[in-house]
């Protein structure tokens, strides 16, 4: 009889084994979770454990400081255990989003009346980067919430809320006490506000965990604003101009923009952006060289752009060339005796100069306006009429001549 149980103890020791592991419920038990497996993904140097030796204790270690509790019927079901593992806060990376997971060190344990263990980690996401620029302020928002990192997958219901206290340098903050009512997703919002350009806003988040809060950055982010001239490259000493162009995105429209330059004029010193996220202006060129032009806003980081001012050797050379051949063939063509040819084509290019000057500031002295409004034929051209004619032809010149003779 000995004998035969003897040969069938493995069998029935297989068979509890089997029993166990069927029994053993899918949601893991506070005594059930080795330290190993527990906040490692955190970073932190904080754990619990439990052997599953008869009889073990329970052992909290932070920093240090270790507490005891004895075993499972010791541990009263549904109270929160709350410990603080360190003095900071722990920032993941960005994901693709930009969002960035923020870690409070505060811990609390829990096991329920049902028997589920629960380790609740404190968790703050500052989406989207942090704060943009939108209807006149920096808006943005950040999420609080409570992981289980024993069963990160489910929500369940908390045995009692536990609220975040959100403080801070922001103009507003939006439902500032949140009370979190169940683990994991969905983590609740909190919207911020602030209104005065700054690199970052500072939140300070506490929770019922641990009387001493916890500083939370978070960024002000500066959007890209667009700036091209066109052309990037004009004739200086004031002969031409160039269409600056600016441009953002929808959410801007009607934010100001300043413009300064530090060599040539801007037609506005201030734009405001369209619907369309876009605005334009004109540099016109003071004297020749390179000219730095500045856009700032609240909104968006400072964007420059390089502008050439050329020296107008092209347009010099036509205004001349073309009044002294104009002088030329008047010359040529009246055969005055009196007026040498020389002295002729002098003075075309002379005037041919002057004309060209002054068109390209916007006043037409021939008489006639040419369909084409820029580049060295149009120059050549408007000189040479002028050399020919002999004359500038300004509108109201002869009248007032007349009265100031008289």
């Amino acid at each position: 009889m000995n004998g035969s149980s003897t040969r069938w103890a493995p069998l029935r020791a297989l068979m509890l084994v089997g029993l166990i592991a069927v029994w053993r419920p899918a949601t893991p038990l506070l005594g059930q979770t080795p330290a190993s497996q527990t906040l490692s993904r955190y970073r932190v140097e904080a754990y619990f454990a439990d052997s599953l030796q008869h009889g073990a204790q329970r052992v909290i270690n932070t920093e240090g400081a270790t507490t005891q509790i004895a075993a499972a019927n010791a541990i009263p079901r549904d109270v929160i255990l709350a410990t603080r593992v360190a003095s900071e806060a722990v920032v993941d990376p960005p994901t693709a989003t930009g969002d960035r997971r923020v870690v409070l060190p505060d811990r609390a344990f829990v096991e329920t009346i049902g028997g589920i263990g629960m380790l609740l980690v404190p968790v703050v996401i500052v989406e989207g980067r942090g704060l943009r620029y939108s209807n006149g302020a920096f808006r943005g928002s950040i999420r609080v919430g409570l992981e289980d990192s024993l069963s990160i997958g489910s929500s369940v219901a908390l045995p009692s809320p536990i609220r975040f206290f959100v403080t801070g340098t922001a103009d507003s903050i939006q439902r500032p006490d949140t009370a979190v009512i169940h683990t994991n997703l969905p983590f609740t919002p909190i919207n911020i506000v602030q209104g005065a350009r700054m690199p970052t806003v500072t939140l300070n988040v506490r929770t019922t965990l641990h009387p001493g809060g916890v500083d939370v950055d978070v960024p002000v982010v500066l959007d890209t604003l667009r700036i091209a001239a066109s052309p990037p490259r004009v004739q200086g000493m004031g002969l031409e101009e160039t269409i600056l162009m600016l441009g953002a995105g929808p959410f801007a429209d009607g934010t100001a923009i300043q413009l300064s330059a530090d060599n040539g004029g801007l037609a506005d010193d201030e734009v405001r952006l369209s619907p369309a996220g876009t605005a334009r202006t004109s540099l016109r060129s003071y004297w020749f060289g390179p000219s730095t032009v500045t856009a700032r806003s609240i909104a968006f980081a400072d964007a420059q752009i390089s502008v050439d001012f050329a020296f107008p050797w092209l347009f010099l050379a036509a205004s001349l060339l073309g009044g002294a051949i104009g002088g030329l063939a008047a010359w040529l063509q009246k055969r005055q005796a009196e007026v040498s040819w020389i002295f002729r084509v002098t003075g075309g290019a002379l005037l041919g100069l002057i004309a060209a000057v002054l068109y390209a500031v916007g006043v037409n002295v021939t008489p006639f306006s040419p369909g084409v409004s820029t580049g060295q034929a149009v120059v050549f051209a408007l000189a040479a009429v002028i050399g020919y004619v002999g004359a500038l032809r300004i509108p109201g010149a002869a009248s007032m001549a007349g009265a100031e003779s008289s």
